[in-house]
Parts: C-alpha cells; structure tokens; sequence
C-alpha cells in the first residue's frame, strides 16, 4: 500500500505474477495512468523484479511488496537522499514490524551508515521493501540473479561493491510479519550458500558440487521515455523458485 507527499511526479509498476486471488480485477479498478500493469504467469520473484524495472523509465527504483505499507514521505526522503549523496547506490530505512492482522510488534533499529552496514555484509542490510536504488545500478550489477530465497541478499552485496549503502533513521515502511513469508523459511544453509556466493569466485568452481546440488533440488521455474524521478515496483504474488544456469556462476 502506497500514500504519496511531495512530488506526485512517479510511475506505478505492478507486476500481477500469477495471482490467484482478485488482485488483477482490483488493480485494474484503478483509474490512473500512472499506473502500469505487467499481467504474466508465475515466473518467481527475480525475475518479476527484473521484468518491471527492466520496463521502468526512471533513474530511481522504489521497491514494495503488496502486503506492506509506505509511509507518505517515503519516496520524497529517499529521492532526495539519493541526489545529495551521489555515491549511494541504494537506500532504505527502519520500519514499524505488524503483524499480519496489522497490529503493530515493534520498530526496528538498522545499521544507518555505509560503514556501519559494511561491517555487517554479507547480512541483508535492509528491509527490501524500504529500498529505493539506482537503475544505473541494478543494470550495472546485471538485476536481481534468479536464486531461490537469496536474490535480495546477493543483489544488495553486488550493489555494495559499486557504492554505498545507506538506510534513513526514519520509519518509511510498515513492515508485515507472515509465518508463509519466502524470508521467515530461509535457513542457516542457505545463509552459508549466500556468504560462499558472496565471497567466493565461482568462475573458478570454488562453490563445491554440494551446494550447487542443494540449489539444484529447489523448484525449477518459470517471474517509452518519459522522465520520472522514481518507479515503484510492486510484487503482487510469487510463487518463488529458482532457475539454474550459467549467468549465475560469475564472479559476484
């Protein structure tokens, strides 16, 4: 869910990816040519993420997930953060965590400056919804790779090794715990397998046949030039999975 203040001067990308509920009828209730709809078949979530910014006209991603909730000045303070301080490549926040009824649990405290989240790579050092990055960036760093579970946390330490990584002090999100959540499953391998992805080089087979079988046993799946100052990417459903091939096995 989205409020806007400030500048109103923004594109909507929601990408319906296989949803099974009413979520196209709903989106396509709206009225506002902002908004721009990608209505595919489940694909997974990296490649839904790579399909809408890859369509986005902008310089400047916001992301969002469709259970979450941004706060009305977001999108003015991390624009404004992105253009006074060059050498960030990404930015995020602190977030007020609810519960999937939406009641609040707590609000968090992140690591805010790029040395204090340097410090703590490869650790996810954002809320992804909260971010809001460079497109120049994300095509840099060749988008989201399409790893099941982990593409957030490789693609934010790609970013780190291009520019900086900054969080605001600010609430911008409200952040919903769900037990079903991709992220609440990951677990102490997969974390392992994401430090090794990280650090190691595996155009030189570092990454052993056990973790690359481990990769393989998930599901296999299918996820105009008008200036804007930033896009939102909206994820309405996604099925994750993972897709296996040699784009993955470089030197990240």
């Amino acid at each position: 869910m989205f409020e806007f203040k400030g500048n109103p001067n923004f594109e909507l990308i929601i990408v319906n990816d296989g949803s099974t509920d009413k979520s196209l009828e709903i989106i396509e209730s709206y009225r506002d040519e902002r908004i721009v709809l990608i209505n595919q078949e489940n694909t997974g979530l990296a490649k839904a993420l790579n399909s809408g910014i890859n369509q986005a006209k902008s310089d400047y991603i916001a992301r969002m997930d469709a259970d979450d909730i941004s706060m009305p000045d977001r999108l003015q303070l991390q624009y404004d953060f992105l253009e006074k301080h060059p050498e960030c490549v990404a930015v995020g926040s602190n977030a007020e965590i609810i519960d999937k009824d939406g009641n609040y649990v707590y609000t968090s405290n992140q690591a805010l400056s790029w040395e204090e989240i340097k410090n703590n790579l490869p650790s996810m050092p954002f809320f992804h919804s909260s971010t809001m990055y460079r497109k120049a960036a994300f095509e840099k760093v060749g988008g989201y790779p399409e790893i099941y579970r982990i593409e957030d946390i490789v693609y934010f330490n790609k970013l780190a090794k291009i520019g900086e990584l900054c969080n605001l002090p600010d609430v911008l999100i409200k952040y919903r715990l769900c037990p079903t959540a991709v992220t609440a499953k990951s677990s102490k391998k997969d974390y392992k397998i994401i430090e090794n992805i990280i650090i190691l080089d595996a155009v030189n087979d570092k990454i052993t046949n056990e973790q690359i079988n481990f990769l393989k046993l998930l599901l296999l799946i299918k996820v105009q030039k008008v200036k804007m100052p930033y896009t939102i990417i909206i994820l309405r459903k996604c099925i994750c999975g993972i897709i296996i091939n040699l784009n993955w096995r470089e030197k990240i």
